[in-house]
């Protein structure tokens, strides 16, 4: 990294949480948070549906059962027994930004801090899967976790559980997670074991793991066809469209909106990530999107984790300014000024604006 790109340094003290619920625990961190390469792990966003499920590692157990040639129950042992792989990916819940939609939508009302970046370790999941051998009938593999409790569109008991097409589950380089950022995965983000799905927005990285199904049929649980589905309208289910892949997107995470600088040039910092395919290219404009120039890139090029991204103005008058950030991918994906509206509020992906002042007085408490 360049010393140019270090992350601005944040306040002193660990930043403060932005709680969205206490019970089921659901909380983000202020974006001036995501200034770095790694999202340490006590600030990575938590996004939970029920209560916390009390795990004790030595006595967990995960079944791997279904369309397979050979059942198996593994414990944490068989599994840290197993090869071991690390990869860095960036986590985003599908709700992120979803309180910028306007007519705002149903859900969460999270800001753009459901996102982080981390090295997450384990085993890859294709190679359990291979080592059980799926039938030929197989077409999904099904993830239940620990954690359940009472589906509040239709009232029924469940476990939080999601499936992925048996291609993604074989091919797509997902893990069954043991540690994240080098330590033993905790508990608040899905230990002893989780999926973590490169490039899947965050519903698809089940925690808790507690059992692995292989499927003859396409699931058909609440939390796949109930929620995580793109609605044009209230109750709409008869158009549904899935959420999967995540969507290119950026976040600024400098300057702060309405800060004051002296005049000269001003420096913007923030994270970018592909999505679906690896970022190509982070642009910002300031004069409402009609001409853009190309911020630089830093950090390593992951294929399914965020980058860093600078840009330094020229030097700017006295005044208020707006830049506009678009991040385009490996596929030409580009950030849209505005993302489709959809009533469960998910995949909001519009370009970031922020607002800053050059000012001359000498009174002011300016940033250079």
């Amino acid at each position: 990294m360049t010393d140019a790109l270090r992350p601005v340094s944040l306040p002193p003290g660990q930043p403060k949480p932005i709680i969205h619920e206490v019970s089921p625990e659901n909380l983000e961190y202020p974006t001036v948070s995501m200034n770095g390469w790694m999202t340490p792990t006590s600030r990575l966003f938590r996004r939970n549906h029920f209560a916390y499920p009390t795990i004790d590692a030595q006595a967990w157990r995960l079944t791997v059962d279904g369309e397979v040639a050979a059942g198996r129950t593994l414990r944490l042992a068989d599994l840290q027994a197993m090869p071991q792989t690390s990869a860095w990916m960036t986590l985003v819940c599908s709700g992120n930004k979803r309180s910028l939609f306007e007519p705002p939508a149903e859900g969460t009302p999270w800001r753009s801090g459901a996102a982080g970046n981390a090295e997450w370790g384990g085993v890859l999941l294709r190679d359990l899967l291979r080592l059980t051998g799926p039938s030929p009938e197989a077409v999904e593999v099904l993830f239940t976790g620990a954690d359940r409790g009472t589906f509040k569109e239709t009232g029924e008991e469940v476990h939080f559980a999601r499936s992925l097409p048996l291609a993604a589950a074989l091919d797509g380089g997902a893990l069954l997670a043991l540690t994240m950022n080098g330590e033993p995965l905790p508990p608040e983000h899905g230990g002893p074991c989780r999926l973590v799905v490169p490039r899947w927005y965050g519903m698809a990285s089940v925690k808790w793991l507690a059992r692995i199904g292989l499927l003859s049929r396409p699931f058909r649980g609440p939390f796949q066809t109930r929620d995580y589905v793109y609605l044009p309208a209230p109750g709409a289910y008869d158009r549904e469209t899935p959420v999967t892949l995540q969507k290119v997107d950026s976040v600024v995470t400098h300057p702060a909106p309405d800060r004051r600088f002296k005049p000269g040039r001003v420096t913007l910092r923030g994270v970018a990530w592909g999505g679906g395919s690896p970022l190509a290219a982070v642009e910002v404009s300031l004069d409402g999107g009609a001409t853009w120039a190309e911020a630089e890139l830093a950090g390593p090029g992951a294929p399914a984790a965020w980058r860093l991204w600078q840009f330094v103005t020229p030097s700017l008058p006295p005044g208020s300014h707006q830049a506009m950030v678009r991040a385009t991918n490996a596929d030409g994906d580009v950030q849209p000024p505005a993302a489709p509206w959809n009533a469960k509020g998910y995949g909001n992906n519009a370009m970031p604006r922020v607002r800053f002042v050059v000012a001359l007085l000498s009174s002011e408490a300016l940033l250079p």
